[in-house]
């Protein structure tokens, strides 16, 4: 995986979020990062946002991703080598449920 690579679709509902969990794992070694990011849709606008890196294991080898929504979907732009790959876990929050008192 390298340059910009659509890692998640997302249904296009407004006032929706998404806590995603995404791991980049190098098959060839050891390194791997991992992001819990924040993914949200509201009167028509994309929104993406990185909570926090959890994991930079053995980073050296391998490139910080830059997220972005291109519609409704989750894009990780870096120069991965070829033998990269994405594990994502995706959980579903409506604005209401996540922001009620």
């Amino acid at each position: 995986m390298s340059g910009s690579n659509l890692i998640a679709e997302f249904p296009v509902v407004s006032n929706e979020a998404y806590l995603v969990r995404v791991e980049f794992l190098d098959n060839a070694g050891p390194a791997r990062k991992t992001y819990l990011l924040a993914v949200a849709f509201a009167e028509g606008v994309q929104s993406v946002t990185v909570i926090s890196q959890l994991i930079d294991y053995y980073g050296g080898n391998m490139p910080y991703p830059a997220f972005s929504m291109n519609s409704s979907n989750l894009i990780a732009s870096a120069d991965f080598s070829n033998t990269v790959g994405c594990n994502l876990t995706i959980t579903q929050i409506g604005h209401s449920s996540a922001f009620s008192l």
